[in-house]
């Protein structure tokens, strides 16, 4: 029943396709095999460690053909939202090459910045992503006196934790949530589980209802709760980030849990119906 009707599949990214450097086994069998089969696929990550063409080199290297209209990254959407809201320079708490996604106007968060921001001017933004090297109380002090002095905070997306060749790490959320608390404000999240990040997915997709497209993902909140919360239905990997102590501790009830994507690949109808 989780998968009646299915002709097109979202999915993630790290945790499906690859853990750190390591690539997960079949991954990239199986969506090749999906493709030639007539499935419709989209590249959905909330990465924000490299800007797209950085992503879609990997994936090519990986032996995945993706077009850039197919991978969908959330400074896609932050730069649509710093336009409507009239545009302006950012504070870019990220790594220094997104700012090719986000669009001109970035202004540096670093040891430099901090020690220079007096004479500068504020930002209208501050956007935050993953890249712990600027997690130190230093920058994002700048960037907290940014939000004092009226600045919009923008998050990339706020995931509690991510894995990687240590073992997990704590996520985006931490730095997200502590600067809404020190400084009194909201964060804008465009990534997953936000609702427009999906809608803007989905939007992609030519002749396909929200009933006929499920997501794939290895963070049961983030990638499965964020698209059951826009109407799709979501199906978890026991890859990457998952473990069953976060699955039992979790709200959200994936429709399905599969070993991995090979092993949904198998599941699936030889062509969509």
């Amino acid at each position: 029943m989780a998968l009646d009707g299915v002709a097109g599949l979202l999915l993630d990214l790290d945790g499906v396709f690859y853990v750190g450097d390591e690539a997960v086994p079949g991954s990239v069998e199986a969506a090749r095999d999906l493709a030639a089969r007539g499935y419709a696929i989209r590249f959905l990550t909330n990465t924000t460690m490299r800007p797209r063409a950085a992503l879609l080199r990997r994936l090519r290297a990986l032996g995945l053909d993706v077009a850039p209209e197919q991978l969908l990254t959330p400074a896609v959407l932050a730069a649509r939202l710093m336009r409507a809201g009239g545009g302006g320079a950012y504070r870019l708490v990220a790594h220094p090459d997104l700012a090719a996604d986000l669009g001109p106007g970035a202004v540096a968060a670093d040891d430099e910045a901090a020690d220079d921001e007096a004479a500068s001017p504020r930002p209208r933004w501050v956007v935050l992503g993953l890249h712990p090297p600027f997690f130190r109380h230093e920058v994002l002090g700048v960037a907290f006196r940014d939000l004092l002095a009226g600045a919009r905070l923008v998050a990339l997306h706020a995931n509690r934790m991510w894995r990687t060749a240590r073992g997990m790490e704590p996520g985006l959320g931490m730095v997200v949530r502590g600067l809404e608390y020190a400084a009194g404000v909201e964060a804008t999240v465009v990534g997953k589980p936000a609702r427009p990040f999906f809608e803007e997915a989905l939007g992609t997709f030519e002749d396909l209802g929200r009933e006929r497209v499920i997501m794939v993902g290895d963070d049961v909140d983030s990638d499965v709760g964020g698209a059951q919360g826009a109407g799709l239905r979501g199906v978890l990997v026991r890859t990457g980030k998952f473990s069953e102590a976060t699955l039992a501790a979790s709200p959200v009830e994936p429709d399905l849990v599969v070993d991995d994507l090979a092993a949904l690949a198998r599941a699936l109808p030889a062509r969509p119906r």
